[in-house]
């Protein structure tokens, strides 16, 4: 999450690119605005002084007005023409750059003869608009600086009033825990109290949930373990009375094994209900030994079926974890490998091997036989795994069927 970018910085740059954009557009346009009035003034001013020498030539009342000696040069056919002017041989406005100097003047057709005339300005005399353009240049920057102030306070207006309903909401998230009370839906604007609204609907159930988490944990811890003592305390009372009737015995015994193994889940299922489970949940358990104990327990019922079990322990091995939840995950495993096993079995026994901190059970299996895949079993086997941390492997082909979990 820290990787990503934020927004406010992304605001930041997308507005302030903007804002450099727009003053750069704002420039261009002044510096062509300032070059096209200086050339229309500067055209404006040439065709004038043209024009009064024309009407002053075709006037035979009055003698010949020439341009103004002092701002400009006049010639009048080939005569004394400058070398760099001589190009020139069609009438209109032209620039010519001689130098550092750029130099503008007029070409006009002579009144009643083919020959040209030449108006040209004279060096520096087409800059009397300097003093305008650096009043303009002066203005422009000083417009320029005021819109670039006025942009970048309302970029960070806007960013403002983006960013600090985002950080409200920012900030409620992490209230979203029902350990906090109940916020306000206090936004501003309509799109953001939707998001609000929606933060607070969802807090609420999940506190509906967690307390139905907690009042159920605490109904199963109070009134279905307190009857499970019940039955295992009386169970075992029937089994030490002194009876000849087998039957009794073995119906107390199945009591027994059936409130044990009642009690077990009801323990391992609190524990995965749990957010977080207690130090002092967790014990230092002998997995091999918990195998073998468990493997003791279901050769009755291996025997009945001429099924067979092969095991591989070759060391003990020890970790740390809740002895109840480690019970389910290895009666589970064994239970659906007896409950899913072949008939060849017999021939190809289950295998149980433990080694380099991994559990691994296979069998044979008839997949055509199975409809409904291996029950909830595995799916709870992979519940307590995901709270434990345990990597649990599951593969399976057309008769073998094998889980791995490394503890």
């Amino acid at each position: 999450m820290l990787a990503k970018p934020k927004l406010f910085h992304s605001l930041i740059v997308i507005i302030s690119s903007i804002s450099c954009l727009f003053i750069a557009l704002f420039w261009i346009v002044i510096i062509v605005a300032e070059d096209q009035m200086e050339l229309i003034s500067l055209h404006h001013w040439l065709d004038t002084e043209a024009n009064t020498y024309v009407q002053s030539v075709n006037d035979t009342n009055r003698s010949t007005i020439v341009p103004n000696v002092y701002e400009f040069d006049f010639y009048v056919g080939g005569e004394n023409l400058p070398a760099w002017l001589s190009s020139y041989q069609k009438p209109g406005f032209y620039e010519h750059h001689l130098g550092p100097e750029d130099k503008h003047f007029l070409v006009r057709q002579y009144p009643s003869s083919t020959k040209l005339f030449y108006i040209v300005f004279k060096d520096n005399a087409d800059d009397y608009l300097d003093s305008y353009e650096s009043k303009l240049v002066l203005f422009s920057s000083a417009l320029g600086a005021f819109i670039l102030i006025v942009m970048v306070a309302l970029g960070f207006y806007l960013v403002k009033i983006i960013s600090t309903p985002l950080h409200k909401i920012q900030h409620k998230i992490t209230q979203m825990d029902p350990v906090y009370p109940v916020f306000v839906v206090d936004a501003e604007y309509q799109e953001i109290a939707i998001i609000e609204q929606a933060l607070l609907d969802s807090k609420k159930r999940i506190q509906e949930f967690f307390k139905r988490e907690q009042e159920f944990s605490h109904f199963v811890a109070h009134e279905i373990r307190t009857p499970l003592m019940v039955l295992e305390g009386s169970a075992q009372t029937l089994i030490s009375i002194e009876s000849n009737d087998k039957l009794s015995a073995k119906a107390s015994a199945r009591i027994l094994s059936a409130s044990r193994k009642i009690s077990l889940l009801t323990n391992t299922f609190l524990l995965l209900g749990k957010e977080h489970i207690d130090e002092h949940y967790y014990k230092s358990v002998d997995v091999a030994l918990m195998l073998s104990n468990t493997i003791n327990e279901l050769r009755p019922t291996m025997q009945k079926r001429g099924l067979s079990i092969q095991t591989n322990m070759p060391e003990a091995l020890s970790i740390g974890a809740p002895p109840d939840m480690l019970q389910v995950v290895i009666n589970n495993l064994l239970k659906n490998a007896l409950a899913y096993a072949a008939h060849e079995t017999a021939i190809k026994p289950i295998t149980v091997a433990l080694e380099q901190r991994c559990l691994k059970v296979t069998n044979h299996y008839d997949a055509s036989q199975i409809e409904s895949g291996f029950g909830y079993g595995l799916i709870i086997i992979e519940r307590i795994c995901e709270r434990m941390n345990w990597a649990l492997l599951v593969s399976k082909n057309e008769d073998i069927f094998e889980a791995v979990i490394q503890f």
